[in-house]
């Protein structure tokens, strides 16, 4: 029987070989193998900074997927989440 960790290491793998790379202009374009709720591959950018930290982005998908739904990206409780999570992201970064 396959031990848990074998069956991770073959998940990272194909993860791994899964996602697709496209150089841009001013980003690189990732392609992840997952889709969203319209079925299409998720991609995301990824912006070198000059102080050589990364910047990714959805060049703005989610957010206006959710509008069209009707649904409000705009309240209190959002613009208290974001530095919250921005500042938890920050704490757990690797030099």
């Amino acid at each position: 029987m396959e031990t848990i960790e074998q069956k991770m290491n073959e998940y990272f793998n194909w993860l791994k070989q899964s996602y697709k790379y496209k150089e841009m202009d001013s980003s690189t374009e990732i392609t992840t193998p997952f889709r969203n709720h319209l079925n299409d591959y998720i991609r995301i950018y990824a912006d070198m900074l000059p102080n050589n930290e990364i910047r990714l982005s959805d060049d703005g998908l989610t957010f206006n997927e959710l509008e069209m739904f009707g649904i409000d990206v705009n309240t209190k409780t959002r613009d208290r989440l974001i530095p919250v999570s921005y500042t938890h992201l920050r704490a757990h970064e690797t030099v």
